[in-house]
């Protein structure tokens, strides 16, 4: 398993979103007499359908509002909700124009969700160094979604100068804010050496923090520090464990190391029918490997 090269996209949510204050007749009220407020949160309440029908476009027309009136975050919805047709036609132009007016005003979401564009060329020229000004803006407000991508343009020198040390660095805040996939790629570095001095005791660590948030890939990378005790202490058990949680979630080659150890009967007890299980659920997968063994099995 190696350094994560999937780029973050968006927001997991579609849109922010504040709970209501008052109740939904108090907020029609509030909104219609002009609220900014008001007018976010029936935004809202329209979005999700909370105590009023559910509906894209009048959730879009009282965003807008709020956002005419002042309210950057309904600003950011509105762009949301262009770029991605919700409620309105889809138009990139229109998403961009408001996408910008939030990330001037400061909303680390919409210098984060410009920055993408900007990156994937989506209704702007492609351009990697106004996407790491973007995301370097949104990750000054501890956007980890921005720190892990700048980790990944410092990685490879996109828009930036290359520089495996500065992202490191982006990898660590965006670890220390609990964002998983960074975690895991700081486990990577810490394994290979890059930017850092080689450790397996840090990178068991880092694949630890990820592997506790379900990550498979930093699951099956503590499977086999634990299986060939890398600076942590050897635990088959553990091992099968993580090898399993990643089996489970489709990992080939999670499957083909399970199968090792029930063949094998390495730390723990000997199953030549449940090696024979993972190998082919890895083989299915075209994990070479695997095929490879079933042959050999097969043989005997």
């Amino acid at each position: 398993m190696g350094i994560l090269d999937r780029f973050f996209r968006s927001k997991t949510k579609e849109v922010e979103i504040d709970e209501p204050r008052l109740s939904i007749s108090e907020l029609i009220e509030s909104a219609e007499n002009g609220d900014p407020e008001a007018q976010f949160e029936l935004g809202g309440a329209y979005h999700n359908g909370a105590g009023v029908p559910q509906s894209y476009a009048d959730a879009f027309k009282w965003f807008k509002m709020a956002a005419e009136n002042g309210i950057v975050q309904a600003r950011f919805n509105i762009a949301y909700m262009y770029v991605n047709g919700i409620g309105v036609p889809q138009s990139y132009e229109r998403g961009i124009i408001h996408y910008q007016k939030a990330a001037e005003a400061g909303d680390a979401a919409a210098q984060f969700n410009l920055g993408t564009l900007y990156r994937e060329g989506k209704g702007v020229p492609r351009s990697h160094e106004r996407a790491a000004s973007l995301y370097l803006m949104a990750a000054a407000q501890d956007s980890s979604p921005a720190l892990f991508n700048l980790g990944l343009m410092y990685f490879n020198g996109h828009g930036v100068p290359q520089s495996y040390e500065a992202s490191v660095k982006m990898y660590q805040k965006a670890s220390d804010l609990g964002h998983s996939h960074a975690q895991y790629n700081l486990g990577m570095m810490y394994l290979e050496g890059m930017g850092v001095d080689q450790s397996y005791a840090e990178a068991a660590k880092y694949f630890a923090l990820a592997a506790e948030q379900g990550h498979v890939d930093a699951k099956v990378n503590l499977g086999v520090m634990y299986d060939q005790g890398l600076g942590i202490e050897r635990s088959p058990k553990d091992a099968e464990a993580c090898f399993l949680y990643a089996s489970e979630a489709g990992d080939a080659v999670a499957q083909f190391n399970l199968a090792t150890m029930y063949e094998s009967g390495r730390g723990i007890r000997k199953s030549m029918k449940k090696a024979i299980r993972y190998y082919t659920l890895s083989a299915n997968q075209g994990y070479e490997d695997a095929i490879l063994a079933l042959n050999r099995i097969n043989q005997k």
